[in-house]
């Protein structure tokens, strides 16, 4: 125990305001570095099972989440093929710079013939976003960017993930470009039920659209790797702001949910725009509707929100699905 001996009444008071003035002082600066991070969204903790040295990585003991660092240049990267105007409609052209089409036959192909990727989507994800003007765009699978550089455009808050480097490499220089970095928060990060080290597969044909591969052993830098957060671990960026999401994950859609209990509950999300081709005729798809729907969400079609979809139909639905907060769950 610590003790001390005062020569006078005085002394002690003097003593006992000084060791109060340091004690305020140390929290103080300590709540603002906690501030500090919790603005950026980043939380840090020492005891990590992940080391602050890895590329772009703050660190808590639940997760590493990787902020992408803008303000370098990848203008060389090797994967760019060509950067062209993406043409949406209502917002002026943008940049966005593609893969090979030959190698991704997908969305780099459909951009360089036709001037864009689900652009019929993306219209309608703008005009949602101008329903409300404080309502922010989380792009979880991001790929090249084609819906986080419209949103940018249009001139609002966009948070943009991908477990693909080079894919965020791509996007970022797309950005430079068209001067857009002001509005894009980056994060190198896949999307998992846990936090952990994951594969990346290759699909041929789509080279940006990795699928994830679980429970892997290497280095979480491997170029083939990248570490796997849960929706949870990010909900200190997003709490109480409202968010429209768009979640395109290759199929790993319910094991996201599944990290994402808090961030349900304490982020306003108003849509969640979600692939459901994969979906259509599994377990996992109910799964998918049992979460949601217990949630307050409904179903839609992207193009008709007066609508809700049955569920017993959930085979026939489209391949893209809108799915709307309300007060009530999904029509039985």
């Amino acid at each position: 125990m610590f003790r001390f001996k005062c020569k006078s009444r005085k002394g002690c008071v003097l003593v006992l305001l000084t060791l109060i003035f340091v004690f305020i002082i140390n929290r103080f600066v300590r709540n603002i570095s906690r501030t500090d991070i919790m603005n950026h969204g980043i939380m840090s903790d020492s005891n990590s099972a992940y080391s602050k040295t890895l590329t772009g990585c703050w660190s808590s003991s639940r997760a590493c989440v990787r902020l992408f660092d803008t303000s370098k240049d990848y203008s060389n990267a090797s994967q760019i093929n060509v950067c062209v105007y993406q043409i949406v409609p209502t917002i002026k052209k943008a940049i966005i710079c593609i893969y090979d089409p030959k190698t991704d036959i997908y969305i780099s192909k459909s951009i360089l013939n036709n001037g864009n990727w689900e652009g019929a989507l993306i219209g309608e994800v703008l005009n949602l976003l101008r329903t409300d003007q404080h309502m922010e765009f989380l792009d979880l699978g991001c790929n090249i960017g084609v819906y986080t550089i419209s949103v940018a455009t249009l001139g609002r808050r966009v948070t943009a993930l991908d477990a693909n480097r080079k894919n965020l490499e791509m996007l970022l220089t797309s950005l430079q470009i068209g001067n857009l970095t002001r509005n894009v928060t980056m994060l190198w990060n896949a999307l998992s039920d846990k936090s952990e080290v994951v594969n990346l597969k290759e699909d041929a044909g789509n080279v940006g659209g990795m699928a994830i591969v679980s429970g892997q052993e290497l280095a979480p830098d491997f170029e083939n790797s990248t570490i796997a957060v849960t929706l949870d671990d990010l909900e200190v960026m997003f709490r109480k702001k409202k968010l429209l999401i768009k979640m395109d994950i290759e199929r790993y859609e319910m094991k996201a949910l599944l990290g994402a209990k808090r961030f349900f509950e304490y982020v306003n999300i108003r849509y969640l725009i979600m692939e459901w081709m994969h979906h259509a005729e599994t377990d996992t798809g109910l799964e998918i509707i049992q979460f949601l729907s217990a949630r307050g969400f409904v179903p839609y079609a992207p193009n008709d929100r007066t609508r809700p979809l049955q569920q017993e139909t959930r085979n026939k639905w489209p391949n893209d699905i809108l799915w709307k907060q309300t007060d009530s769950g999904i029509d039985k």
